[in-house]
């Protein structure tokens, strides 16, 4: 993976099921919550931001600021 090919684009209504697939693994359970529970919180403060992590096309995370 080459890094000039990630980029953050926000999440909307037509990428927001793509940004929950991602799981937390086991080892971080208590740690991290899961994705669609960070969305939650967004839709509740405005401060939050939530961004899809991609790779070219193809979503392979989630963060958020």
């Amino acid at each position: 993976m080459s890094m000039s090919n990630l980029s953050l684009k926000p999440v909307t209504y037509k990428n927001h099921r793509a940004a929950e697939a991602p799981e937390v693994f086991p080892y971080q359970t208590g740690f991290i919550e899961s994705v669609a529970e960070y969305m939650k919180e967004a839709d509740q403060l405005a401060a939050w931001h939530p961004m899809c992590i991609y790779d070219k096309d193809s979503i392979m995370g989630f963060t958020m600021y």
